[in-house]
């Protein structure tokens, strides 16, 4: 008869590492979201993670942000050798989970359902997952926004403004949604009237312990990207509400069929005209 314990032991050697992906498309509030998971006592975050954002900027290294944020994975862990992205994001959530941290990747998912500036297509996937599924037991769950201020923000972005068509946003907005519906998600909007019980619902997606104490700690809490921080410091969450738009651009939203589909899929209302 099988020895039980050297069963068990055979079966972890098998399991794949946990891992939990939080992603957001851009403008949608998840530099605010972020810091308040990142605050919460046994959360480390890793905050807008791509295969391809080292290529943008060391910002975006999954171990520069690792190594000044937690000090992790130890120097003597690493030496000299060369790793894969893979292998470092399991040596990261090997040392976090040494710390008793549970840990949580921001996906940079912009990249792979905008593309601009950074690239020149989307894939409307994303890579980030695609890349680190083969070895990892993945858990995914996302933040979204009603497209339309979405929309606003975003175009305001110098690096983005005239360079994205609303169409090719609407498009990519709905394969995001898309994502969240298989995934799991909340709306920004309802963070902003009940963040309390979003962030439970948030903790509940990510299967990590909830910690009520994010409301008086995430206004002091920086390690994370996003030019909120630096463009205008937040100490309130303030209840988000749906602008009105004028006739022309209602009538480009209706021209195209992403837009009701996406309002369809994320339950949102439509705009109203001034």
């Amino acid at each position: 008869m099988a020895n039980p314990k050297s069963m068990r032991l055979v079966i972890m050697a098998f399991m794949k590492p946990k891992l939990r992906i939080f992603s957001n498309l851009a403008r949608t509030g998840g530099t605010l979201v972020s810091r308040c998971l990142g605050s919460m006592e046994r959360i480390a975050l890793l905050s807008e993670i791509h295969p391809f954002g080292s290529q943008v900027s060391d910002t975006f290294n999954i171990l520069s942000q690792a190594r000044k944020w937690y000090q992790v994975p130890d120097t003597e862990v690493l030496g000299s050798k060369r790793f894969s992205c893979s292998e470092i994001t399991q040596l990261i959530g090997e040392a976090l989970e040494g710390k008793n941290l549970q840990f949580i990747i921001r996906d940079w998912v912009h990249l792979d359902f905008m593309a601009v500036p950074f690239l020149e297509q989307p894939c409307y996937r994303s890579r980030l997952a695609d890349f680190l599924e083969k070895d990892f037991d993945i858990t995914q769950f996302h933040l979204v926004r009603h497209p339309v201020p979405q929309w606003f923000s975003t175009d305001k972005l110098s690096i983005i403004h005239g360079r994205l068509s609303l169409e090719k946003y609407l498009e990519g907005h709905y394969r995001y949604a898309e994502l969240c519906q298989q995934n799991g998600f909340i709306r920004y909007e309802d963070f902003t009237v009940e963040p309390e019980r979003i962030m439970q619902l948030i903790c509940d997606g990510l299967q990590v312990d909830y910690d009520p104490g994010f409301l008086q700690n995430w206004s002091d809490y920086i390690n994370v990207t996003g030019d909120d921080i630096k463009r205008t410091p937040q100490t309130h969450i303030r209840p988000a509400r749906l602008p009105e738009v004028d006739a022309d651009l209602y009538e480009q939203l209706h021209r195209c069929e992403f837009y009701q589909r996406t309002l369809e899929l994320l339950g949102y209302d439509d705009v109203t005209v001034k």
